[in-house]
């Protein structure tokens, strides 16, 4: 799960990815494209595609309120609570 999708997609812009456990949380066809591992060719292609699209930036920042650090460091406390 990588903080640079989060911070690109925070920002409007799409994440062209391989298909990981992590980019396939975050990363779907109105917030970016996702390819296989190591098929430099896809890749290659993904980036021109991506390029071309005309992205809604409203849309790719949507579902990303719960990333928020505000809420992350609630959770934590809470978590922590709990142990304690």
């Amino acid at each position: 799960f990588g903080l640079v999708y989060i911070d690109a997609l925070s920002f409007g812009v799409p994440v062209v990815t391989t298909v990981n456990s992590g980019s396939l949380d975050l990363i779907d066809e109105q917030k970016g494209i996702l390819i296989p591992p190591k098929d430099s060719k896809k890749l290659a292609l993904a980036v021109i595609k991506a390029l071309n699209t005309k992205w809604n930036p409203e849309m790719i920042k949507k579902g990303l309120e719960k990333y928020h650090w505000e809420k992350i460091i609630i959770q934590y406390q809470m978590l922590y609570n709990k142990v304690i």
